[in-house]
């Protein structure tokens, strides 16, 4: 079997089946070679829905259930156990995840793929859009056009949606969400700087659509002061770096 130039991986666990198959959709909308992976459980509510998309080889499933936990040392619940539990499945040169409630462009890939064949960069981020329950814009949300260490330790970059090279990101996984629950992505985009140096480029366009309905728990998550002291704490490196830089 030829392998896909990008591997796709969601975690999901009874998502708005509307919601649900607007992402997928989106995603298989991307006309190149690529590979979806839905982590999830047998008792999630979407099953016959996802077997369905299973059924027409447009996805495949991993089921968590079977999992040993202590394989990965982190608590069964949450998005990172999904996706660590799921690594082993990418077949792809390329790598990014995206949450089920979440949809994309459908060039998203083919422009990044280009952008990193140009820049010869390992990971591309993309500017997103924030809609709300009905699909209405709230904002526009933009980053600026290089990478830099110090607005990353301000929250200032995500990962999700981020198009990275499997090769390398293989060097820092799993997501270590044993020590950073939901800040596990944070954790490892600061680990590739500080292994692998301004790796990053950045496609301006908002590629990347991001629900946030009211239910969820973005709407309970830290701020960005709060998040930056919860990662002072982790990370040995970040004081000594800032030290050397002036960073205050």
């Amino acid at each position: 079997m030829k392998d896909p130039i990008i591997t796709v991986l969601v975690a999901t666990m009874n998502e708005r089946p509307e919601w649900l198959k607007k992402s997928l959709d989106s995603h298989l909308a991307n006309h190149i070679d690529k590979q979806i992976i839905v982590s999830t459980f047998l008792q999630d509510k979407n099953i016959s829905l996802l077997r369905q998309y299973e059924n027409r080889n447009q996805i495949e499933i991993n089921y968590c259930d079977h999992v040993k936990h202590s394989k990965f040392g982190y608590s069964p619940c949450g998005v990172y156990f999904q996706i660590n539990s799921a690594l082993h499945l990418i077949r792809g040169k390329w790598f990014y995840y995206f949450s089920s409630n979440d949809y994309v462009s459908e060039t998203k890939m083919k422009d990044e793929l280009n952008m990193l064949n140009e820049t010869s960069a390992k990971v591309c981020y993309s500017a997103f859009n924030v809609f709300g329950e009905q699909d209405y814009k709230q904002k526009q949300r933009t980053f600026r056009s290089e990478y830099s260490y110090p607005a990353h330790i301000r929250g200032n970059y995500v990962s999700d949606a981020s198009l990275v090279n499997v090769e390398m990101l293989r060097k820092y996984l799993p997501y270590r969400s044993d020590l950073y629950g939901n800040l596990a992505h944070w954790d490892l985009w600061l680990r590739i700087f500080e292994g692998e140096g301004n790796v990053f480029c950045y496609n301006s366009k908002p590629a990347f659509y991001y629900r946030q309905n009211f239910d969820s728990m973005h709407n309970k998550r830290k701020s960005a002061i709060e998040k930056q002291e919860q990662i002072k704490k982790y990370l040995k490196n970040l004081l000594q770096y800032n030290n050397r830089n002036k960073i205050t």
